[in-house]
Parts: structure tokens; C-alpha cells; sequence
């Protein structure tokens, strides 16, 4: 049933339709039977024919050998919870197959979202599959299929049979769509025999004769001899990988030059003519649709075997390609994209793109290729809005939770969102959004805005993050099959009553706002190859990818570079800030002191426009010196140093013993008289002193190798202007002196205590 029409049983799968298309229609005789003495064979019974072939062949190179029994008894109710915290529901949804009841679902694992859509969806996948066979692949994927994208979560035998009981238990996943069944192909045996006369055309008849009577009496033999034909022919093995067949060759046209072809190598057939006569063309109409390459393509994409209409052919020269179901949109992209590829490129019209344009390019393609933005968050979402006096604004910002609500806004449908609470709760008169950007005029990260005037909203979504509202939602609403959560140390606790920021920062996903500007490259590549839990109190799996070569250095390339990139954008906006002034107040004193320097380039180098910042950011920044504003540089991707693990530095703390000490007593204060960091956070693999995971932070000794000082010293000192939201507290803040009687010094000669200890922890802290 699947290989005669795959989008009966998954209307999203990408798996094309091969058999019953129009040149092989129910009235297209095909062949007559028996070198044209029997009967005229009919395109539906080729079709059935060629389907069954193709099954038993798929069949008969399946391997032999069964799976062996799932290990443990598996808890289909704790397998549900597995299944959407683990990570499962970031690249697979179980969207109903109908546009009404996908409209109508209000369960976010069963809607079709922007990057659930990666892997395929789900619902009735227990019709196809068996239990054992679902526990070996979730277990490791790579040792079924070596090229397979899906990712291994590591999950234990007794997460992994929790979701396979799960999935076998719960009627969604034998939910299939509205007339379909796993029915036998209705082939007929005279058909078959003729389908062996066209495909084995070199033997004799009296050959074929012998056969049919001998090696191919047993059907089962004669479909699978016929299927390798089908298999071959129609190409299968160019994205499927068959035993026995790994050295065949793809039966595609070469694309890669395609464009340079000239339009009369194209065979049109009928079709000018046709279309002439269906769209009431002229003659002179109809011949210039012949006249364009790009026609051809289009129509080749849309009924890809039109070009056989009215066209008399035997069955072995019948059009092959499949039909996608391409939307019109995915049409004309693919036709740009090939009436681009042509062998007489003009050499200076092409792209140079410079090596850090290239590794940028690699890593965000590789992030596309992962998913890895159904998780994380790559940039935050923008919001327009009329502020006083009707001045328009656009910020990088999110919504905060209305009263009586749980959850934020979304930023993707809001409109409707406001429109449907104002109907259960009246009038919205105002909206906050919180800074995820510095905003000249409106604040730095983490200050809030409010909006009058909620009807001049507009909202982009943020990119990526898509499993951040679900894990959100999972933790703090109840459902019919769960009132608590399973917290990693097997405990079951209610988190309904925890405010949205807490669960969000604590048990979802991270942001990857400036990751590059935060975590230190090489480590970052490490970390790709071979994750580890950087956050024990966290459910959802980091995956270990099979990176192919160069795709891990290519990722964290891109975060290192991007973070550059943006740097001069991030500068002048915290600079103008800081200084309380505008584009233009900065741009009058540098032209006062003979800078050459308008608003104009200053408010480009805000917008993060290329030009104005080559050619106004070191001026800009000798400006910001003189003002005294002090701010930490641009990430270098290609020289990365911990200057508190220098021999210089460790050699000035030499001729104090005790430093280590006291920054150790500092830190691990339980009486009042420290941050006492240890109550959240890990130290060197013991445990916090907070037994609730919801309290839990990252273990502090990863921090020397994978953090960089900079983001580190912005942390300590006020982390909420990185992470809006965040549980962590300003413990150093730097207009108040605390901690004065185990380390009497500023805030910020704290801050530079703790970063030597933190990034020595090695020599510090050794029991």
C-alpha cells in the first residue's frame, strides 16, 4: 500500500508517487499480452503488478534475522512523558491527517509546526513497525540505517521500552488516514508474465516459456525477479539503500549544467498543443511556449509525465519521473535554482565569498541539516509597535504573561491570541514586552516596555525553539494523563504553581542568543562530538549527531563568527545607552573634535549595517575610550586565551597562599556571609545542597574550559542582563558592597576573585 501511494498513508512524506500516474492510467492500454496475440493490458493492472513486484523484491533482501525482545517491561504513561521531554517532539509531530482536525488541535505535539516537520510524523506509525524494532532503533538508530539523520538521545533501556509501550498502547499511533489499509497488491499472473516479456526481452520466447514453467512457476520468484527490474528502472536505489545494489548508478538527467542545454534538446511533445487547446491559445501562442526552458521545467515538476500524452510507446520508454505534489512555491524555486545551473558562468559576476563567509555558511546549513533550531533559539523574536506620541519602534523583545495567564503570547499568532483573550477576559489596555537587545531610547536588556496601544502590534517569531513552549506547557499545565512531572531524581513533583521564567530557564531548552560570545570554540567543537550534561536537572537529551567531516568545526565556526559579526551592533547600542545620549548627540561630539562622522553612520552602525560600520566603528569606538566606556571586544574565532590560567597571572597570586582559600570560603558560604553558589550549582561532581532539581545550575567546573572570561565577568554581575529571566541572582552587584567580612573589596574586585578561582578549580579546589 505504501509503494503505490505514499501520501495515502503520510500526506507529508516526501517519498514521491511512482506507480498509477497518468501515462499508466486505468484506460491507457499499455501492452497487448503475449507479442500482441492475447489481451490489451490496462495501465491499473501494470500498475498493481509493478507495486506487487516491488514489495516482494523490497521483501525478499530484508534481513532474516529478528530483533531480539525488548529488555524491560516498558510504562506506556511514563513513556508519554518520555517521549515529550526527551526531545522526540523537536523534530516529529502527530498531526491529524485532516486540514479540519489539524485546525482544531490544541495539543502542541499534535501540530504541524515549522520544525517538527524534520522527521516524519508519527501518527500510525504502530501499523508499520513492531516493538522490537522500535526499541533497537530509538536505542541506535546508526546501527539500522548508517546514514540516517536521526540523532541517539542515550536514552536507557527503561526510558527507551517506556515509549515503545507508549506507542503501542495509545490509538493515535495506529491512527491511519481515511480509506487506507495495508492491503496485498490485486496483481494478476498474466500480467506479470507479460512485464518479464518486455524486462527480459534478450531471452528467447521459448526461454521464457521454460521459465514460466520451471524457476518462476511460484509467483513469489516471478515477482521478485520482476521487482529488481522495477527497482532498477525506476530508480529507487538513487535514495534508498538495497542490498545488492549499492553500485547502481542513478537514472536521472545530469543537472549540473541542465541550463546550457538549447530549448529544441527538450521534448515537448504534445503538450504546446494541448495546452493550446485547454487554454484557448493561438497557434503563435502555443509555439512560444516551446521557446522557454523554464516552461519546460515547470510543467516537468507539475505532471511530470504529461510529456507522454497522446504519445504511443511501449512500456520500457514510458517517462519514469514521479510526481512530488510540489507546491506551486516549491515549483518556482526549484526551476530558479536550475535554470541557474549552467557551464559559461561569467567569471567576474560570481560570489568570492571571503573563508569566514564560507565556514558561516556551512554551520548554519549544518544547523539546518540537525534541526538544531526545533530546540534552541538562534535570535529572539522582533516586535513593532507605536510608542508615545506615535513614534514608531521595532525591538528584539518578548512578551511577558498577562494577568491570570500561565504562559506568554505567542509570538507567532498574536493577534488572534489578543483577539481571543480580550473575549474571555475584556479589553487588553496594555501589553509588556521585555529587552532581549540593548534599545537606544527604551532600555537595556531586561527592561520592559509597556504598550499602550496593543492594536499597532506586529510580531516575528523568534527563530528556533519551537520544543521551549512545549516542555513550558508539559511542566506547567495539568492533562488528563498527568498532574506532576518525573524529576531526574525520580521523584514526582506538581510544578503548575512555579512562575513561567523558573520552569522555562530550569527544564527547557537554552537559548543560543551570542552563544559564540559565551562559550569558547574549542570546547563548543568538543561538546558536539561527544555531548555531556552541562544542566543534571534538564530532561531533554542533547542528541549525539554522526557529524560528517568538518560539520562540527563548521558549527561552532558559525556561533564564533556571528558573535563577531554583530559585536560593532551591540557596542554602539550599549554605548549610547551607557552615555545617555543619541545617534546624533554622539555623532555632533565626534564631528566637534574633527572626527569625520554624521548620525547618519552612527545610527547605521546601530541597524548593523555593513558600510557604515567599515567605515565608522573605529571611530566610534576611539570615541566610546575617551568617554571612558568600558566594554568587553569582539570574539576572535581564530585565537582564543584564559588569561586567569596564564603563568603571568597564576604567578601573581603566588605571593598570596590563602587567595584560593578565601575566594573558596567565599563561594561555599552556607551562613550568610557568601553567595553560597554551591547551594545551585554543582562543584567538581558534588551535589548542590538544594536537593530540588528545580533549584539546580550547571556544574562549575566545566566553566574554565568551556566559558569565556568576558561573558563570564557580564554573569557575575548582572546575569539578568544576559538572560532575562534568569534564577540567578546579582550577587556582585556593583553599586552595593556585600560579602565585606570574607572578602573585603569592591564588587568588582570580587567579581575578578572569584573568575581566577572559578577558571583554576583545578589547583583550587582539589579535595
Amino acid at each position: 500500500s505504501w509503494v503505490a501511494n505514499p501520501k495515502a498513508f503520510r500526506p507529508t512524506t516526501w517519498m514521491p508517487q511512482i506507480f498509477h500516474l497518468e501515462n499508466y492510467a486505468p484506460d491507457v492500454t499499455v501492452a497487448t499480452a503475449n507479442y500482441g496475440t492475447g489481451r490489451e493490458v490496462k495501465g491499473d493492472e501494470w500498475s498493481n503488478a509493478a507495486v506487487a513486484a516491488v514489495s516482494a523484491f523490497v521483501r525478499s533482501r530484508a534481513s532474516s534475522e529478528p530483533f531480539p525482545p525488548v529488555p524491560v517491561a516498558g510504562d506506556p504513561l511514563r513513556g508519554r512523558e518520555v517521549f515529550r521531554l526527551a526531545g522526540c517532539l523537536a523534530c516529529h509531530n502527530m498531526a491529524p491527517f485532516g486540514e479540519e482536525e489539524r485546525a482544531a488541535e490544541t495539543d502542541l505535539a499534535n501540530q504541524r509546526r515549522v520544525t517538527n516537520g524534520h522527521g516524519p510524523n508519527l501518527r500510525g506509525i504502530a501499523t508499520k513497525t513492531n516493538p522490537e524494532w522500535l526499541f533497537a532503533w530509538i536505542k541506535d538508530p546508526k546501527a539500522y540505517w548508517p546514514e540516517t539523520r536521526m540523532p541517539d538521545l542515550r536514552l536507557s533501556d527503561q526510558d527507551a521500552a517506556d515509549v515503545v509501550a507508549y506507542v503501542f498502547e495509545d490509538p493515535l499511533f495506529r491512527d491511519v488516514p481515511a480509506g487506507w489499509s495495508a492491503d496485498p497488491a490485486p496483481y494478476q499472473r498474466d500480467v506479470l508474465e507479460e512485464q518479464a516479456r518486455w524486462f527480459f526481452n534478450r531471452d528467447l520466447r521459448s526461454e521464457l516459456e521454460r521459465r514460466f514453467d520451471e524457476e518462476w512457476k511460484d509467483d513469489e520468484t516471478l515477482l521478485v525477479a520482476l521487482g529488481e527490474k522495477w527497482v532498477l528502472g525506476q530508480g529507487c536505489h538513487s535514495c534508498h539503500s538495497i542490498p545488492g545494489l549499492e553500485s547502481a548508478q542513478p537514472i536521472g538527467t545530469e543537472l549540473t549544467s541542465w541550463a546550457s542545454k538549447t530549448v529544441d534538446k527538450l521534448d515537448f511533445g504534445f503538450m504546446h498543443e494541448i495546452l493550446g487547446e485547454e487554454q484557448g491559445w493561438s497557434h503563435e501562442q502555443a509555439l512560444e511556449f516551446k521557446e522557454y526552458r523554464e516552461n519546460f521545467l515547470e510543467l516537468k515538476l507539475r505532471a511530470p509525465r504529461s510529456y507522454d500524452r497522446r504519445k504511443i510507446k511501449n512500456p520500457t520508454e514510458r517517462l519514469r519521473m514521479p510526481w512530488f505534489n510540489f507546491t506551486e512555491r516549491e515549483i518556482e524555486s526549484i526551476t530558479c535554482f536550475v535554470a541557474g545551473l549552467v557551464n559559461d558562468e561569467v567569471t567576474h559576476a560570481r560570489m568570492q565569498p571571503s573563508p569566514e563567509n564560507l565556514a558561516m555558511d556551512t554551520g548554519l546549513r549544518v544547523l539546518r541539516q540537525k534541526n538544531c533550531v526545533a530546540c534552541h533559539q538562534l535570535e529572539p523574536g522582533r516586535i513593532e509597535f507605536k510608542g508615545d506620541g506615535g513614534v514608531q519602534h521595532e525591538v528584539r523583545g518578548q512578551f511577558l504573561v498577562f494577568d491570570e495567564d500561565v504562559l506568554p503570547p505567542p509570538m507567532k499568532g498574536f493577534a488572534e491570541y489578543v483577539a481571543k483573550y480580550e473575549a474571555d477576559a475584556g479589553e487588553l489596555e496594555e501589553v509588556i514586552v521585555q529587552l532581549l537587545a540593548p534599545e537606544p531610547g527604551l532600555g537595556d536588556v531586561g527592561d520592559t516596555v509597556v504598550i499602550s496601544d496593543v492594536a499597532s502590534i506586529r510580531a516575528t517569531p523568534q527563530k528556533g525553539g519551537d520544543l521551549v513552549e512545549l516542555v513550558n506547557e508539559y511542566y506547567l499545565y495539568g492533562d488528563d494523563h498527568h498532574e506532576d512531572v518525573e524529576d531526574v531524581d525520580g521523584e514526582r513533583r506538581n510544578y503548575t504553581e512555579e512562575a513561567y521564567d523558573k520552569v522555562r530557564w530550569t527544564f527547557a531548552p537554552p537559548v543560543l542568543w551570542d552563544e559564540g560570545g559565551k562559550v569558547q570554540r574549542e570546547w563548543f567543537y568538543r561538546f558536539l562530538l561527544d555531548p555531556q550534561a552541562l544542566r543534571q536537572q534538564i530532561r531533554v537529551r542533547m542528541p549525539s549527531f554522526d557529524w560528517g567531516e568538518g560539520e562540527a568545526g563548521a558549527v561552532a565556526d558559525y556561533f564564533a563568527s556571528r558573535s563577531r559579526l554583530d559585536w560593532p551592533e551591540r557596542y554602539a547600542r550599549k554605548l549610547i545607552l551607557w552615555a545617555g545620549k543619541t545617534s546624533g548627540e554622539l555623532a555632533g561630539e565626534m564631528a566637534a573634535k574633527g572626527m569625520r562622522m554624521t548620525p547618519a553612520v552612527v545610527q547605521g552602525i546601530v541597524d548593523g549595517k555593513q558600510v557604515e560600520t567599515a567605515t565608522g566603528l573605529d571611530a566610534l569606538r576611539r570615541h566610546g575610550n575617551e568617554l571612558g566606556f568600558v566594554t568587553a571586544g569582539p570574539v576572535d574565532p581564530a585565537y582564543e586565551a584564559v588569561p586567569q590560567r596564564s603563568p603571568a597571572h597564576l604567578a601573581s597570586l603566588a605571593s598570596d597562599p590563602g587567595f584560593f582559600e578565601r575566594v573558596h570560603q567565599l563561594t561555599t558560604d552556607t551562613a550568610g556571609k557568601g553567595p553560597n553558589c554551591v547551594q545551585c550549582h554543582f562543584l567538581r561532581g558534588n551535589p548542590p545542597t538544594q536537593t530540588t532539581p528545580l533549584a539546580w545550575a550547571p556544574e562549575l567546573d566545566h566553566a574554565r574550559e568551556r566559558l569565556r572570561p568576558d561573558w563570564v565577568r557580564a554573569w557575575l554581575t548582572d546575569p539578568a542582563r544576559i538572560y532575562p529571566g534568569t534564577s540567578m541572582p546579582a550577587n556582585f552587584a556593583l553599586d552595593q558592597t556585600q560579602w565585606q567580612e570574607l572578602l573585603p573589596a569592591s564588587s568588582a574586585q570580587q567579581i575578578e576573585a572569584v573568575l581566577s578561582w572559578l577558571y583554576n578549580l583545578d589547583r583550587a579546589v582539589r579535595n
